[in-house]
């Protein structure tokens, strides 16, 4: 107690250690809980602080684990004690297409061909050299080099994390660099954030359809999964907040060219977690040595708010950077005809024509006005 007393009197300097005492007590691991109370920080771990929001990295055996994300004014910690890695890669094997001799079975037929062979990775564990690295601008850069799976040679992952004191946020880049002539870069998953219960009256912000606001989420099973961009994944952001509270993270891509994209919003309720996870299909998927350089940087930012105030992040964002943010005039879109601007109704509707068109022509002259038909 005296030391998480010591760690709200001076946020600056300890919250980290209220923070790890609290996540090995939550894990049972003791001796590492006695061990950072009075400690120096553990060798091969990093801390970082933007604003209001602080980070917790450490080198494992293999890998990098985010050790913990956490409001560092009221202690709030927003990760599971069993963080989700980062990232998580697929890799595939680019085998010869074998002739149809070779397929053909026993009985002269021709059978499938064999499925290709599938290897994955994570930041936590696969890896020969991982290394948390203090680079000369402010930040950190990880490196992931040789996987032990001696079949992907160099394969290296390289994630760069910039604090923004100012928006109280974490900035993510990543980059995969696949010089291999047999295996192709599949996808990857990144970032991914198991968020921990916030509270009786926190609340989960999705993006299906227009969004939606999802209460009691780590009490029960839920989960949508959705391709951005389409109509029912519309936005590249999820958020966990207790407005009350004040306290509440938010997570997103920020995509400058709005690329294809996998979003996941699952809750676990058994952990008492909420996943969020963008999973990215790679370009040239298929062709060996492809490598994974996406456009953006996904956002890891303090809520202070509630769902609103997460879209007003995404808001400002997207009328900085997003190339596909249309030009705006007095009034709305330019690129837009001045007749679906003033139309005044729209129906919405379906069928065949022979069903379908006299309705809409006696809904039309009921109404009286032009209409719009979503067919």
């Amino acid at each position: 107690e005296s030391i998480r007393a010591k760690a709200a009197e001076s946020p600056d300097e300890s919250w980290w250690r209220a923070s790890l005492l609290d996540t090995f007590q939550r894990r049972g691991e003791f001796e590492a809980a006695v061990a950072v109370a009075e400690g120096p920080l553990p060798e091969g771990w990093r801390v970082l602080s933007a604003g209001q929001l602080g980070l917790i990295l450490a080198e494992t055996e293999g890998g990098v684990r985010v050790e913990q994300l956490i409001d560092r004014a009221n202690g709030q910690s927003f990760l599971t004690a069993a963080p989700l890695p980062l990232f998580e890669l697929t890799m595939q094997e680019v085998a010869d297409a074998p002739s149809t001799e070779e397929r053909a079975d026993e009985t002269g037929k021709d059978s499938p061909a064999p499925k290709p062979e599938t290897c994955r990775l994570s930041a936590v564990t696969g890896w020969e050299q991982a290394d948390i690295i203090l680079p000369a601008a402010e930040g950190l850069q990880i490196t992931w080099r040789r996987p032990k799976d001696a079949r992907l040679g160099d394969l290296s992952v390289t994630a760069r994390v910039v604090p923004d004191h100012k928006q109280n946020a974490f900035r993510w880049a990543i980059e995969v660099d696949n010089p291999s002539d047999r295996w192709t870069t599949w996808r990857v998953a990144f970032p991914q954030v198991a968020v921990a219960d916030l509270g009786p009256e926190a609340e989960v912000f999705l993006p299906r359809g227009s969004g939606e606001v999802q209460a009691g989420l780590w009490q029960r099973e839920s989960r949508h999964q959705g391709t951005y961009p389409n109509g029912w994944t519309t936005m590249a952001f999820m958020a966990a907040y207790d407005a009350d509270r004040q306290t509440g993270l938010y997570v997103g891509m920020h995509d400058p060219l709005g690329g294809t994209k996998d979003i996941l919003v699952e809750s676990r309720p058994t952990d008492r977690a909420v996943v969020f996870a963008f999973d990215h299909p790679v370009e040239d998927m298929g062709r060996p040595g492809n490598d994974f350089h996406p456009e953006g940087y996904a956002v890891w930012q303090f809520l202070r708010g509630d769902w609103f105030d997460a879209a007003l992040i995404y808001r400002d964002w997207v009328r900085r950077e997003a190339r596909w943010w249309p030009e705006l005039g007095p009034d709305g879109r330019t690129d837009t005809p001045a007749w679906m601007r003033e139309l005044p109704v729209w129906l919405l509707g379906g069928g065949s024509p022979e069903g379908f068109t006299p309705a809409v022509e006696e809904f039309a002259k009921f109404a009286g006005v032009p209409v719009g038909v979503h067919w």
